[in-house]
């Protein structure tokens, strides 16, 4: 669409907002929106939702991964209210073999959904409210806060099981909570209000679900090694430190997406990969790096993306 440029006084240059627009998100007069300029062209947006999203989801019979899983994507899919019904008052935790309240699990759940907050709770179903609207602004920071916590989750876990700190290495399950938290959050404002830049949504949504795959991987070969504690000889742990430096790196390239950075990654990888090749390591050992170094191929696919990323924010939005 096109506007003309109008004049308020001796120097300032209006256009108005289409009409559209502003019914949509009930934009008023004193209303803020925010301005982002890409070269020739201005991309303006506001932080305002046109909508309250309501959803009603019935997790009867379901286990307790299933149920947990089904409130978590009502989130991530960006509704508002969430409405849980359920017959039973009890869920099965298939890992434990355990038995579950229905309510705990809520409320646990609910604990690692920012924002939200149970706001109606009775016997057989309950309410959750986003409290706080979620803010575009804060997108940026979150990611670099999801980089950190990986970066120190995947380092402390390596010195715990070097060190066969059994205490220390169940730490991680709290760790991946932390982080999970983030990426739902992330994933949520994606759905809800789009990056800054539309045209990358898509691509920043594969990016966040891959760094959920990284702490996914990190909790996992944790849990792992619970299961069947054992002592490391050096070399294997060696190439423990190889795969969390390519993990560095890839924060590093992340920041600073230079050209050398990339063929620094691909090459650690190859090292690392040619490594296990080559290795004679215990099955264990083993067993354990090869899990360990699916890091390896999240990045690759990551790095992948974030040029797409870059080269998409190059060209103005329409």
């Amino acid at each position: 669409m096109r506007r003309k440029v109008s004049k308020v006084g001796p120097a300032t240059l209006v256009v108005s907002l289409p009409s559209k627009f502003v019914k949509k998100y009930n934009i008023k007069k004193g209303d803020e929106v925010d301005i982002e300029e890409h070269e020739k062209k201005l991309v303006i947006y506001t932080e305002k939702d046109f909508k309250t999203k309501k959803i009603e989801i019935d997790v009867s019979g379901l286990d307790r991964s299933s149920l947990v899983y089904s409130i978590r994507i009502a989130y991530k899919t960006g509704f508002d209210e969430i409405h849980v019904k359920f017959k039973n008052t009890s869920a099965k935790h298939l890992r434990l073999n355990k038995e579950k309240s229905v309510l705990s699990i809520i409320h646990s759940e609910t604990a690692l959904l920012l924002g939200m907050e149970i706001i109606d709770e009775k016997d057989n179903n309950c309410i959750l409210k986003d409290l706080s609207g979620g803010s575009i602004k804060a997108f940026e920071d979150i990611v670099k806060k999801i980089f950190n916590l990986l970066i120190s989750s995947n380092k402390e876990l390596i010195e715990a099981i070097n060190k066969n700190n059994l205490s220390q290495v169940k730490t991680i399950e709290e760790k991946h909570n932390t982080i999970t938290k983030f990426i739902s959050y992330c994933l949520r404002i994606i759905n809800k209000k789009g990056t800054k830049n539309n045209q990358t949504d898509v691509m920043w949504y594969h990016l966040i679900t891959n760094l959920d795959e990284i702490i996914d991987t990190i909790k996992y070969c944790g849990r792992d090694f619970l299961l069947n504690p054992f002592t490391f000889s050096n070399e294997p742990v060696q190439t423990l430190w190889k795969i969390h430096k390519a993990l560095t790196d890839f924060q590093i390239f992340f920041y600073t997406p230079k050209n050398e950075n990339q063929t620094a990654l691909y090459k650690t990888r190859k090292n690392i990969l040619d490594t296990i090749t080559k290795s004679n390591y215990k099955i264990n050992e083993l067993s354990l790096i090869i899990k360990w170094s699916r890091i390896l191929e999240i990045i690759v696919d990551s790095i992948e993306t974030r040029r797409g990323i870059l080269l998409s924010e190059k060209i103005s939005p329409e």
